[in-house]
């Protein structure tokens, strides 16, 4: 038990260290931070140490919900800018960070696949856009959000898809 407990320390000591170098060589912000702290919950958890755990939990979970408004930012900014290409690729960054961290399923993530979608239909890309608008549907309806913004949203742009690609009995549903 001394030497398991003796290991501990210097795992502790291990990943204290990596946030102080990750944080000053690649900034407070960084998605690095957010995982070496989440190990540190974790190690903290097993050693009992439950309060200091949850405080760096907290502080993780700020990390990454900073990091998820970043991304939707920056793929925002490059739609404006008609820079489609690369804001595809923010936009599936986004959705991809928004699933792990709130899940397949939470509203969030119904709005970051319209947005992917949107920006596919504005490329002319209706395939791509098309599989993308009833999964989102689907995840709001699960959680009974017909009247939420978003449905609506969701449900003309998909409509208007499905119309320029000549489904307009689809898009009449």
């Amino acid at each position: 038990l001394d030497t398991l407990q003796h290991r501990y320390g210097e795992a502790e000591l291990l990943y204290a260290q990596s946030l102080v170098v990750v944080q000053r060589a690649l900034g407070a912000d960084h998605p690095q931070a957010s995982a070496i702290l989440d190990g540190y919950v974790a190690l903290l958890q097993k050693m009992g140490r439950n309060q200091e755990a949850a405080s760096l939990a907290n502080q993780s979970r700020r990390l990454r919900s900073n990091l998820l408004n970043q991304f939707a930012d920056r793929s925002e900014a490059l739609f404006r800018q008609q820079r489609y290409p690369e804001a595809a690729a923010a936009a599936k960054q986004t959705l991809q960070l928004a699933e792990r961290e709130l899940g397949p399923n939470d509203p969030e993530v119904a709005t970051y696949l319209n947005d992917l979608a949107t920006i596919y239909y504005t490329q002319g890309n209706d395939a791509e856009a098309q599989q993308l608008y009833p999964r989102a549907l689907t995840i709001l309806e699960r959680r009974n959000l017909r009247g939420y913004p978003t449905y609506s949203t969701v449900l003309e742009n998909y409509a208007l898809s499905l119309r320029r690609s000549g489904n307009i009995k689809e898009a009449e549903k």
